[in-house]
């Protein structure tokens, strides 16, 4: 998996359900782009909401930021400052949520360098 990446595309919404809609658009926008079928589309649907739903879900958690790094073999997803996950990240091993991020995607990591991110990557079949 050492390829360089093709594009990166980076995103900022405000964590707040009514902008859920804007990031499923953007998300169906860039797994098209790597020519990711129906299936594994709605697989990075559920992922990007899953961890949307999480930020929405913590009332301190003003801003969502993903970012999108485009490689001819797979997507990686990366969702910066999940202020969240210090205070899920027990809960989530045991809910439906990190069950869900599991089956969806091929990696899911927490990450606690600095700051907490969530990296996700579907991996082109």
């Amino acid at each position: 998996m050492e390829t360089e990446a093709v594009d990166l595309v980076a995103l900022k919404i405000p964590a707040i359900e009514e902008y859920s809609e804007l990031l499923r658009l953007a998300v169906v926008g860039i797994a098209n782009r790597l020519s990711f079928n129906l299936d594994e589309i709605e697989d990075i649907k559920l992922g990007v909401d899953e961890a949307f739903t999480i930020a929405v879900h913590n009332k301190e958690q003003s801003e969502f930021e993903i970012s999108f790094q485009l490689y001819p073999d797979r997507l990686e997803m990366v969702v910066d400052n999940l202020g969240a996950i210090k205070a899920l990240e027990q809960e989530l091993y045991q809910k439906f949520g990190f069950s869900l991020l599991h089956s969806v995607m091929d990696v899911v990591e927490w990450e606690k360098s600095g700051s907490e991110r969530l990296r996700m990557v579907k991996l082109k079949k």
